[in-house]
């Protein structure tokens, strides 16, 4: 009993250093704080560019 005592307060000093180091510098607001909206880029074909049917319209 006394090692998970021994382990709890080891444990809780640990979070108070981090909290008292670091307090004004935590994110605690979960993924939506990390992440920045991505800017999409036009989807182009893996073909270079061109349209899969571009021969047949062009053939007609």
């Amino acid at each position: 009993m006394w090692k998970l005592m021994a382990a709890f307060a080891v444990f809780a000093l640990t979070a108070l250093l981090m909290l008292m180091k670091n307090g004004d510098n935590l994110q605690i607001q979960g993924e939506g704080a990390a992440h920045e909206p991505a800017t999409s880029a036009p989807a182009t074909p893996a073909n270079g560019g061109t349209p899969m049917n571009a021969e047949a319209s062009t053939a007609k």
